[in-house]
């Protein structure tokens, strides 16, 4: 009958999905048997006389609080709280336990009745447990973070959001009941995380696109890639001889109690947010001009080159600018340049004259080159000397990871716009996909200079001589009088 939605048989179905569903049968018995090997031996030893725990409670009375602002840190709170915390998990659930919260810029903060904690439980072999606080507890606006991450990426994304969560959850469960888990136990560490790697990327990607040609030749050219980066890695590291046992103080790859300074934290959040916004710069704007307005790749890219220029040109005469005037009138008008541009931007078609383009797209560039350089130094400024480094890391971090995760996501607005236009024909479409794409990242530009006006604030220094002066005094007098006697 005409108009009636048919289905594929079960043998049709099965005959088309019939190797991908044999792949991920072998894939989870070879999950059990690794699952299996991992498991870390039962030991034969008791309990151990002193251990410590991790639990959650909520504190119900604040004892004593000797906190107080440290104004040489901006304004962060140092000193200690005696609290008493009723215990809601472990051993000791209900329980009320006198615990102190130690405050300071780099750890810790105050905190007010009410509220949820992480305890570290300390017991010891005498029966006796202390206990004291380790973090805010965080459990339930990270649930409801992961909850609306699950919901965002099922209704944007549909199946393939679906079936790409499923493969996070491949990945995770990989990481963390395989991988971790037999390193532990003493595994090859370069070898067993080759093959947990080509386990995820064989899965994840039946998993996303079924197993056919293009899938098994995207899983060769990922493992191999990932087989040759180890192979480089290995030969650089014998004709380097570097081996890292000569360390004497190892620490993680990002100091995060760097982010308890305020400054800092908002300093990160909005170079993070700002190049958020920029992945239409360097992903939609070419697209728009080759496909929507038909220009080859070397037009687009001469069409481009004044954005690079005034970069470079602006790059010195912002840090000039920031130590005459201070970073918040310079962060504010760079972030109001940038934030019209990208609105403006929104509004392109297939007429929109090339002149109009390049003058936003220079304006654009210029106000990321003016808000980037002093957010960022105003926000590692703050830091001490020792964590200055550690600053920088995660300022680059955020940079990276807010571009990445972007442009992913912009990118996929834009598909689903396009494909939602798809009647208005093939240029029309692409233009109001790119014009939601522009508006988005005006919004979240928007957000960047929002935090700017309310929080980044100039510091006033004051003039201080430096040693070297202080020294250098006494020596000018002694040599005048050495003239003026010279002189008699």
């Amino acid at each position: 009958m005409k108009g009636k939605k048919t289905h594929p048989s079960g043998r049709a179905w099965w005959r088309e999905y019939r190797v991908t569903c044999l792949v991920l049968a072998a894939a989870v018995a070879v999950f059990i048997a690794a699952r299996l090997i991992a498991v870390p031996a039962a030991s034969g030893n008791s309990e151990p006389e002193e251990y410590a725990e991790y639990e959650n409670g909520v504190i119900t009375q604040i004892l004593a609080d000797n906190t107080v602002t440290d104004p040489t840190s901006d304004g962060a709170a140092r000193g200690e709280q005696l609290l008493l915390v009723d215990v809601k998990t472990g051993q000791y659930a209900g329980e009320t336990l006198q615990v102190y919260n130690y405050v300071g810029p780099l750890y810790g903060g105050t905190l007010k009745e009410g509220q949820g904690v992480t305890l570290i439980i300390s017991t010891y072999s005498g029966g006796t447990h202390t206990a004291t606080v380790f973090e805010y507890n965080r459990t339930l606006p990270l649930i409801v973070i992961v909850g609306l991450f699950l919901l965002v990426t099922v209704l944007v994304g549909g199946k393939v959001g679906a079936k790409s969560l499923v493969g996070l959850a491949v990945t995770l469960a990989c990481l963390f009941w395989i991988l971790i888990p037999l390193l532990m136990k003493g595994a090859p560490t370069l070898l067993t995380t080759l093959l947990v790697c080509a386990y995820i990327t064989v899965v994840t990607l039946t998993i996303l696109g079924g197993f056919r040609r293009k899938t098994v030749c995207a899983m060769v050219g990922t493992l191999a890639g990932v087989a040759l980066a180890m192979a480089f890695g290995l030969a650089a590291q014998a004709l380097l001889q570097v081996d890292g046992l000569r360390l004497s103080d190892v620490e993680p790859l990002l100091q995060l109690r760097a982010l308890k300074t305020p400054t800092f934290a908002y300093s990160a959040v909005i170079v993070t947010v700002v190049n958020s916004a920029l992945a239409v710069g360097s992903v939609i704007l070419p697209i728009y001009l080759q496909n929507v307005l038909g220009l080859t790749a070397f037009e687009t890219g001469i069409l481009m080159t004044p954005g690079a220029v005034a970069t470079i040109f602006l790059s010195p005469v912002s840090g000039m600018l920031f130590d005459r005037f201070g970073p918040r009138v310079i962060a504010i008008v760079g972030l109001t340049g940038l934030t019209a541009s990208l609105a403006a931007l929104s509004f392109v078609d297939d007429k929109t004259m090339v002149e109009y383009l390049v003058a936003f797209y220079v304006i654009q560039s210029s106000g990321l080159t003016l808000a980037n350089m002093p957010v960022t130094t105003w926000g590692i400024n703050a830091l001490p000397n020792d964590m200055i480094a550690h600053g920088n890391a995660i300022s680059n971090t955020g940079r990276q990871v807010g571009g990445a995760v972007s442009t992913a996501l912009i990118v996929t607005v834009m598909t689903m716009v396009t494909a939602a236009n798809a009647e208005a024909g093939p240029v029309l479409s692409t233009a109001a996909g790119i014009d939601v794409a522009y508006g988005i990242s005006a919004a979240v530009a928007g957000i960047a200079l929002v935090i700017a006006v309310l929080k980044v604030r100039n510091v006033k220094k004051q003039a201080v001589a430096s040693p070297a002066s202080q020294a250098e005094a006494p020596l000018e007098i002694e040599m005048e009088e050495a003239r003026e006697g010279a002189a008699r």
